[in-house]
């Protein structure tokens, strides 16, 4: 479920990356959504992989940190 729901998340901020121009963002967005699509390979009927709460609480984490970062780079940040 958590994977799965990380889909559109990155796309947002693939898209995000690529219209402010931020290679961190675009390149970290899209090595997550390539990881996440070779998991989800192991992972339909009979899943022969489990995520687990760690592997979700680390996705989550990774997603909170790329974001503060691409806003703190990107000059996008409320208080300068």
């Amino acid at each position: 479920l958590a994977s799965i729901l990380t889909y559109p998340i990155l796309i947002g901020l693939f898209i995000v990356g690529k219209l402010i121009e931020n290679e961190l963002l675009v390149i970290s967005s899209l090595s997550i959504f390539f990881a996440i699509s070779g998991f989800l390979m192991f992972n339909y009927h009979p899943a022969m992989i489990f995520m687990g709460n760690i592997g979700s609480h680390t996705l989550g984490a990774t997603l909170a940190i790329i974001s503060i970062l691409s806003s703190k780079s990107s000059g996008l940040c409320l208080n300068k």
